[in-house]
């Protein structure tokens, strides 16, 4: 039967792409690249909240920004990973030259209970003052949707990047392993078409 032959072919050619594929996921893992298909992209933002760092233990939800209209761009990170501060100083290099035309968020997930003076510490070490700078209350796993987000331990910093009508457009799991200076997280230029769309 012609269907049955097809069906055999796509199990053949599906098992033949894991094998080949296999070895760039250890050689990835290795390094701290963790490969995954981006599957928010093209859906809604998913919801959480955090305390914004320094001011009292005020309270933000993502999607209340959702109503400003604007772009919005996330990185998640620990503030133990050291790999994390390069990317961090760029992420606050990009906020400055957005200013006022999209929020930058940058989110410590508290894993192993980072406290927010290590949030705090983070951010005064680095001076990062044009980043929106959320601390989570309570383990990240816990408060953000962890799967949705596709957030890795290990593949972190992890960035998002959020259209005017509160839609993923474009997310990287890219370590700051990188020189954050040299080698952008994601397609940054995309920022540039949010703002026009």
């Amino acid at each position: 039967c012609p269907m049955q032959l097809l069906d055999e072919l796509a199990g053949r050619i599906d098992d033949g792409l894991e094998k080949m594929c296999a070895p760039f996921g250890a050689i990835a893992e290795t390094f701290g690249y963790i490969i995954s298909t981006p599957s928010t992209i093209g859906q809604r933002a998913p919801d959480f909240e955090g305390v914004v760092v320094g001011h009292d233990s005020k309270i933000l939800q993502l999607s209340t920004l959702f109503r400003e209209k604007k772009p919005i761009v996330l990185m998640f990170y620990l503030s133990r990973i050291p790999e994390c501060e390069a990317p961090a100083r760029h992420f606050n290099k990009m906020a400055e030259r957005y200013w006022g035309r999209a929020h930058f968020l940058l989110i410590n997930l508290n894993l192993h209970g980072e406290s927010e003076y290590d949030a705090s510490s983070f951010a005064a070490q680095l001076q990062l003052p044009y980043v929106t700078h959320l601390w989570l209350e309570d383990e990240g796993s816990q408060v953000v949707p962890w799967e949705l987000y596709e957030l890795d331990e290990g593949g972190l910093p992890y960035f998002v990047m959020i259209d005017k009508n509160g839609i993923v457009r474009e997310n990287s799991n890219i370590p700051g392993i990188m020189d954050a200076e040299k080698r952008e997280p994601f397609n940054w230029s995309l920022l540039d078409d949010l703002l026009h769309e």
